[in-house]
């Protein structure tokens, strides 16, 4: 809904403009610059054929008064003066304590001014057909989108929309031109759209006939127009950092232009006698390859990058434009990376440019065999392992998973999920299909010490929603190039789902013939477990907030018994292991202990892969105090032999153990806790609150493991931990922190290239799920509009819709992430910059 804005802006209104004759200054393709006599053109700068006589208009929008366009929320200060709160004159923030600690020096985010995320638009009168001036809109990913409230209302009797734009350079980038008018009878608001595409320098006139918009979500109609936007991030695009336009004039006319317009160019998907329907879960749309731009202007690496508000990532603050699409990298064993992006897989040739293998296609034309309506690509969620494997041959494997959709594009059901495993043995030029028996499934990725993991088609762990159970494919390369599935082996009849949505190190490494594998035990859904003391864990928490719990530190206080687990298929574990013993202690609204005999027993079994046996699993230690799917483990191999575990923790400690002999899973070392001793940390004790953790050894057998990490504060940064060999865990260091509190997910991995000692870290910088302030919601469908109404559908306690700014209150968000980044560190981590091209040549 639209809130009118509390002081009119003045906005031109006029029956009849003519154009004139001027001198304008173009920027051509390689940077220099024109002077020329010019009269109006059409696409490309060729110069048109003049009107006889302009075209009557029934409104004139031009650009003459500083403030009139805005790149922020235009009604931001009048919902929050209207809510009784101050409007602060040199800076907005969601909240008081939060701006007093934004300015911390381990945060690095400054605070914000209304004006200056305002103020994206500024007047000029270099390039000027109507009037005395034009607004000049630079810098498009840090001012994503420009709007004004001030409009005449109906615009009914219009026949359609012209528009006279100067662009310095011809960058290809998408506009969308959107109307707003928004109904009464939704919750977030409704356009009428148009794209158009910068393919052009110089002077160009478009002209958009009202019946050729497409509507957004349900628009009131052309009887009641509320706004006018452009947007350049709807439907999670990338804009241009280097497009530059002159904004001149928008004109509501009565009748279809004369020679002088060009007719807008479509970016809308053709009719198509195609009716199949497709979806991606993850969808950052492809960057234009190999384009001429600079790739970012991060001139040297960095120990950390600071988002800042709102919303101001990497693109943001670096001009992040690489010249291929971010995606989650993957090296042969002759370093050679590919990069998968969801719907293609792109690397180098020879020459230095960027090339594709297309995916989608692949699944499509796999879901059209199964007679579906359309599919559903689950990429970058928990399930489809976003990893290029390779074996020794050269042959490359992929992980998807796809589920069904009916003719209206909607989920049919979740039993209709599952997972392939795409194989090519031709340079990916073609791909075979392969059904994988679960729904769930990740590889083994190739660390610093698994070389051996080569020497076949890469193992596969199994897992499925409707089955807790664990099993092992290992795929057979037959003469013929082909592959054979065996039966799976189950190595765990209860155990956390393969392939997290965050963190996902590796839980097999292989090693001669032999794979070891770790797993967390969870009891499964309908188990009856049985407790100790006060109940049940959710029990025990509420008598902690009322303060009824007299000793914190007694374990005795609550727990579930090792006799019931063993019941649901718990293996034993020994009487008296160290792992059973560990506590810490959290400190959130209030203080409390956490006990690690009541958190996720981790075990390591071997598989032997020419036998397809499983040898007995050992207990190696238990993550987090609660029986939380969250923590799940990790595990990774060195130069020696040696085999490493990490335990996950919720918010809680990471466990960490080793094993005493090479190659042997009989005995470990007593775990650890992952910690450095800050009395800054919210643990008090010096232990940190960690999530989803990746895990690599380095050649020189160093440990490294990203988490989430809320130790400071709850602002869940993206966070290292190192491990030298031999040598205690160092301190953290924050690697990428969100400018805001409260909840943030990641999906952050970890590759590690084994010919270069070279790190990879890949992550959404905005999250499939946030949390978010009234303020944040406002910025974040202003800048991503086609998300507002999945954000109002209230589904599952999320996803509310707009907070009343009256209250300091947050809600909880599924809108999708975008924004897919990629650090890249040469110095065992001690510092990162983005990674360009260069960083994957050979």
């Amino acid at each position: 809904m639209w809130i009118g804005l509390g002081s009119a802006l003045s906005i031109l209104i006029i029956g009849l403009i003519s154009c004139s004759t001027r001198e304008t200054r173009t920027v051509h393709e390689d940077g220099s610059v024109a002077s020329r006599q010019q009269e109006p053109t059409a696409s490309g700068g060729a110069p048109a054929v003049a009107e006889s006589q302009p075209q009557p208009a029934l409104r004139t929008v031009l650009f003459e008064t500083a403030g009139a366009w805005r790149t922020a929320p235009v009604d931001l200060l009048e919902m929050k003066t209207k809510a009784g709160k101050a409007v602060e004159p040199d800076w907005l923030c969601c909240s008081k304590g939060e701006a007093s600690e934004t300015w911390d020096h381990r945060w690095e985010v400054k605070p914000s001014s209304y004006a200056e995320l305002a103020g994206g638009l500024t007047l000029s009168s270099e390039h000027v057909k109507a009037g005395k001036s034009s607004g000049v809109w630079r810098d498009h990913h840090r001012f994503p989108t420009l709007a004004t409230h001030t409009v005449a209302h109906d615009w009914s009797n219009g026949k359609g929309v012209e528009l006279s734009i100067y662009s310095e350079v011809k960058t290809g980038e998408i506009v969308t031109l959107a109307i707003l008018s928004d109904s009464d009878a939704t919750l977030w608001k409704d356009y009428f759209l148009a794209d158009f595409v910068i393919d052009w320098d110089g002077w160009k006139t478009l002209w958009f006939p009202l019946d050729t918009f497409r509507a957004h979500a349900t628009p009131a109609g052309w009887n009641k127009v509320d706004g006018i936007y452009f947007f350049t991030k709807i439907f999670r695009r990338n804009p241009n950092p280097y497009t530059v336009l002159h904004m001149d004039s928008i004109r509501l006319l009565t009748s279809a232009p004369a020679q002088a317009a060009s007719m807008v160019p479509s970016t809308a998907e053709a009719n198509s006698p195609d009716t199949f329907r497709y979806t991606i879960r993850y969808e950052d749309p492809a960057h234009p390859l190999n384009h001429r731009f600079p790739e970012s202007t991060m001139t040297t690496p960095l120990p950390a990058i600071a988002h800042q508000y709102y919303f101001r990532a990497e693109r943001s603050e670096y001009s992040y434009f690489p010249r291929f699409t971010p995606g989650y990298p993957s090296f042969t064993p002759a370093g050679q990376a590919f990069v998968n992006a969801g719907e293609t897989i792109q690397w180098l040739d020879d020459k230095g440019q960027w090339v594709t293998a297309d995916i989608k296609s692949v699944l499509v034309n796999w879901g059209k065999k199964q007679g579906w309506a359309g599919l559903y690509n689950c990429w970058g969620h928990q399930g489809a392992d976003p990893m290029v494997r390779f074996d020794k041959d050269g042959d490359a494997y992929v992980i998807q998973r796809a589920e069904a959709l009916n003719a209206q594009g909607e989920m049919v059901s979740w039993k209709t999920r599952t997972a392939l495993l795409l194989h090519s043995k031709d340079g990916m030029k073609t791909w075979t299909a392969y059904v994988l028996p679960k729904a769930m499934a990740s590889f083994e990725k190739i660390d610093g010490h698994n070389p051996d993991a080569l020497n076949r088609p890469p193992v596969i762990l199994l897992s499925d929603f409707a089955d807790p159970a664990g099993y092992i494919l290992a795929p057979e390369k037959l003469t013929n190039g082909t592959l054979s599935l065996p039966k799976p082996v189950l190595y765990a009849r209860n155990c956390i789902i393969s392939n997290a949505h965050s963190g996902d190190g590796n839980m097999a490494i292989t090693s001669g013939g032999t794979v070891y594998i770790v797993f967390g035990w969870l009891p499964p859904a309908n188990a009856k477990m049985e407790y100790t003391g006060m109940g049940t864990p959710e029990a025990y928490m509420e008598r902690v907030k009322k303060g009824e719990v007299k000793d914190l530190k007694d374990p005795a206080n609550w727990g579930w018994t090792h006799e019931s687990a063993e019941k649901c298929g718990m293996p034993s574990i020994p009487e008296g292991h160290p792992g059973l013993s560990m506590v810490f202690k959290c400190k959130t609204h209030w203080e409390w202990y956490g006990f690690s005999r009541n958190g996720i027993p981790t075990f390591v079994v071997a598989y032997d892969i020419a036998a397809r046996t499983v040898s007995d699993p050992v207990y190696v230690g238990s993550g987090g105090s609660t029986l939380d799917g969250h923590n799940w483990p990790a595990l990774t191999m060195d130069s020696k032999g040696y085999l490493h575990v990490i335990i996950n923790g919720h918010h809680n400690p990471t466990v960490y153990t080793r094993s005493v002999n090479p190659r042997d899973i009989s005995a470990w070392t007593v775990p650890e806790y992952v910690m450095a001793d800050h009395s800054g940390m919210r643990g008090v004790d010096g232990q940190g609150a960690l999530s989803y953790a990746t895990f690599t050894c380095g050649r020189d057998d160093t440990l490294y493991s990203v988490h989430r990490g809320t130790s400071f504060r709850y602002d869940n940064s993206l966070v290292l931990y190192r491990k030298p060999s031999g040598q205690p865990w160092e301190e953290e260091r924050t690697l990428a922190k969100p400018f805001k509190y409260m909840y943030k997910v990641w999906s952050h991995r970890m590759t590690y290239d084994p010919l270069t000692d070279r790190l990879f870290l890949t992550y959404y910088s905005d999250g499939a799920m946030a949390q978010l302030s009234w303020d944040m919601f406002q910025f974040y469908t202003f800048i991503w509009p086609d998300r507002e109404d999945e954000m109002c559908a209230n589904k599952n306690g999320m996803n509310s819709g707009p907070l009343d700014p009256k209250r300091n209150a947050w809600a909880m968000y599924t809108p999708g992430a975008t924004e897919s980044t990629t650090l890249v560190s040469a110095d065992h981590g001690e510092t990162w910059r983005l990674a360009v091209t260069k960083d994957f040549e050979r």
